[in-house]
């Protein structure tokens, strides 16, 4: 298969509601309590009673479309949960991971997923105020001629409170239909790109309340590949985009418009990857840590050894008539997609820059940091598809936490510390792996990295200059509470040369760097940053450990 492949890095820095899984009748001996939701109360406020009462009882709330523990075994975390010790009490969970949409509640025996009473479904309404859409436009999936075509719009919808709404077709081509519930769909009857208007309103009471969303659907020939430029975007979504305000809003609104076929997400734990997949109307694989949202079906999707840094899946471009069912036997319309969030610590650049490690030092923590053993499984398994990547192309994204041999090269040195060539294993590995394959992934030779950085995660470089920027998070985990903090600020010196000081705390101060740019943003010598007194380890990122395993 032949097409070409763009794909991006994207670092966070900042609902289509599918109907409700229904609970399956699972016999218990345990289901002798009670759950009730109590709508009139704050969001998510229940009455609960059993006669078991035990202090490790919970309450937790899964997306209703799954992840649930419907079978009473362990699935995927939960969204949100709190203890419920008592016989009988009162109860309120409050997550801002919980976005509108619809929802499970469980009560769960001592810690696991024994049911204690059966679960109920529950909604978060939409925002109050006029029905909207959370983008203006939207270019959805690829269609083409003579095919069943079905996207899904209803979960790019915002605001109008907890009202029924309708969608409509205003204007558009004859074959494009829309149903009240947001579903497009029709069979092409000529190839071009397709403009439909689509129209939101309230059922009831709606006073004029109604959105419009200007809607492109790509229409391929007869006979002609389904994708022939395959967009991939890698996107660390920072606890799932939790630490953000409004962050679902920025994320959909983020992906609808960039123009990405597939995206690899990271730090998608609590189902992130649904949440998104759900709101965008694409197919989504959630996994432990990383997961997949695509405009296209995902199959076989499979976390690597059974763990959470590493997954595959194969992007299918269905919907193939039968001139391309026949090509099907001699070549596969798909893509291979692997997705890696590798170990954080310890951090590479920072044993150059401020602990003066030499290269053979670093290479050694890179392997303790469980980075370098990691890749070398991922590259190992990854050895089969490569071997078919001219038939099925094979992309590699994700969060290394390292940076790429082909960044640091002696050319670079001013940019990084002082420090030269750098054999980075995150990045050789992969890089190897192309090319005794006969596919190198990228050609250094026409590749100029003191002009053109490809930089993905370089913390040593300067930050965005602004004021100041501080963060402060209390997080609750089994009864125990922590305060983790990140500052940092950045000022101008007397001199005319810009100073930022960056200060880490997770209960006693951790880190101080301090590291002065000059007006052309570039750090100045080795020596201007330092280490706070008896700070030995530098914690780069602040874990949220409020996610139930």
């Amino acid at each position: 298969m032949r097409f070409t492949v763009t794909f991006s890095h994207l670092l966070s820095a900042l609902l289509l509601s599918q109907p409700p899984t229904p609970a399956l009748g699972i016999p218990t001996t345990r289901q002798s309590g009670n759950l009730a939701f109590l709508p009139d109360n704050a969001p998510f406020t229940f009455s609960y009673s059993t006669p078991d009462a035990d202090a490790k009882n919970w309450i937790g709330i899964y997306r209703a479309s799954g992840g649930g523990p419907e079978n009473q075994t362990y699935v995927e975390p939960s969204l949100a949960w709190e203890y419920a010790p008592t016989s009988n009490g009162t109860l309120k969970i409050e997550s801002e991971a919980l976005v509108p949409g619809d929802y499970r509640a469980f009560f769960l025996a001592k810690d696991g997923y024994a049911w204690l009473a059966s679960p109920v479904d529950v909604r978060v309404p939409h925002a109050s105020g006029p029905v909207g859409f959370l983008v203006d436009e939207v270019t959805l999936r690829n269609a083409r001629v003579g095919e069943g075509y079905e996207a899904r719009i209803g979960g790019l919808r915002s605001r109008g409170g907890s009202g029924a709404v309708r969608f409509r077709k205003v204007e558009g081509s004859e074959w494009v239909v829309v149903a009240e519930d947001g579903v497009v769909s029709g069979t092409p009857d000529g190839a071009g790109s397709v403009k439909v208007t689509i129209e939101v309103a309230v059922v009831e009471g709606a006073d004029g309340e109604a959105a419009r969303l200007d809607v492109t659907i790509p229409v391929r020939d007869v006979g002609a590949p389904l994708v022939d430029h395959l967009s991939v975007i890698s996107f660390n979504l920072w606890h799932g985009g939790t630490q953000v305000s409004d962050y679902h809003a920025k994320q959909v609104r983020f992906l609808a418009s960039s123009g990405a076929d597939v995206v690899g997400v990271q730090e998608s734990t609590g189902g992130h990857a649904a949440r998104l997949g759900d709101a965008l109307g694409w197919f989504a694989w959630q996994g432990g840590d990383v997961g997949f949202v695509s405009k296209y079906p995902l199959v076989g999707g499979a976390a690597h050894e059974g763990g959470t840094y590493a997954a595959s899946v194969r992007v299918v471009f269905e919907g193939e008539g039968e001139e391309e069912k026949k090509k099907k036997e001699e070549e596969e319309e798909e893509v291979v997609l692997w997705n890696v969030h590798l170990g954080y610590d310890p951090y590479g650049p920072y044993d150059f820059c401020f602990g003066n490690m030499t290269v053979e030092e670093v290479l050694a923590r890179e392997r303790e940091s469980k980075r370098t053993p990691q890749i070398e499984s991922v590259v190992r398994a990854m050895a089969g598809p490569l071997a078919e990547a001219e038939a099925v192309p094979v992309v590699l994204v994700g969060d290394f936490n390292a940076p790429s041999h082909l960044d640091w090269v002696d050319a670079t040195s001013g940019m990084h510390c002082g420090q030269g060539a750098v054999p980075w294993p995150t990045s050789v590995a992969p890089t190897e792996a192309g090319k005794e394959e006969g596919k190198p992934q990228r050609d250094a030779t026409n590749f100029e990295p003191n002009r053109d950085p490809k930089i993905k995660n370089n913390h040593t470089m300067p930050f965005s200059f602004t004021s100041s920027i501080s963060f402060s998070s209390s997080v609750s985990h089994n009864g125990k509470t922590e305060e983790k903090r990140w500052a940092r600020k950045t000022e101008r010196s007397p001199s005319g040369t810009t100073v930022r000081t960056a200060s880490y705390k997770t209960g006693e101060p951790v880190y101080l760097e301090r590291r002065e740019y000059d007006s052309a943003g570039r750090a100045l010598p080795e020596g201007r940053a330092v280490k706070s007194d008896g700070a030995e380890k530098i914690d780069r990122r602040i874990e949220d450990v409020s996610e139930r395993e």
